[in-house]
């Protein structure tokens, strides 16, 4: 074990003596399927609805963070959803809409890939969904919750307004005005632009 500016370097071994990790490769007694994560550390606590957050969880496992502010202001976060339910639960709901999004742009912008109407529809669903996001803070954020967010200091909602900006909705504005999303679902083309649009595309 090595200590590295603020966080702890775990080697291999010492993943799988604490049972951090547990991957099935043989998810069914006929081997079909993706492997999974077993019974571990890891898989126990994984409460995560979207992809990127169980990549950054893991991430979290694999170099647990020494900083003890950091941690203090994790447990703090925790404490402060736990003391409103209803907008833990908004959250998650919303949350669970959220597809890779990484992949896709990744996806989007590879040459060789083929995007389908279906995709444009998921990338404009999630962008939708983080947009809400900022909305259920603003509804569900009582001020007394309010003051009890600057009380444990914790900037939860200045993160979500930094991170989830106009600028998402410009960019699906942007897809709804050049994608025919709907035409091309129908006529079951995998991307269209919309008519008379340009006369280059």
């Amino acid at each position: 074990i090595h200590h590295r500016d603020r966080f702890l370097k775990l080697d291999a071994a010492a993943h799988e003596a604490l049972h951090i990790f547990q991957v099935d490769k043989h998810p069914s007694y006929m081997g079909i399927g993706r492997a999974k994560e077993g019974f571990s550390v890891f898989g126990i606590l994984n409460k995560c609805v979207t992809p990127m957050g169980r990549r950054l969880l893991r991430a979290w496992f694999l170099r647990p963070i020494i900083d003890i502010d950091v941690i203090n202001n994790r447990l703090n976060t925790i404490s402060f959803f736990l003391c409103c339910e209803e907008v833990m639960s908004a959250l998650r709901e919303t949350l669970k809409s959220v597809r890779d999004v990484p992949h896709m742009l990744k996806k989007f912008n590879s040459p060789s890939s083929s995007c389908t109407s279906s995709d444009w529809h998921t990338f404009l669903k999630c962008i939708c969904s983080l947009l809400h996001i900022n909305k259920i803070f603003e509804v569900g954020i009582s001020e007394h919750l309010a003051n009890k967010l600057q009380h444990m200091s914790i900037d939860l909602v200045e993160k979500a307004n930094s991170s989830i900006t106009a600028e998402l909705d410009y960019v699906s504005n942007l897809v709804i005005g050049v994608i025919d999303v709907q035409r091309s679902k129908e006529k079951g083309y995998e991307t269209l632009v919309k008519e008379n649009l340009c006369d280059e595309v």
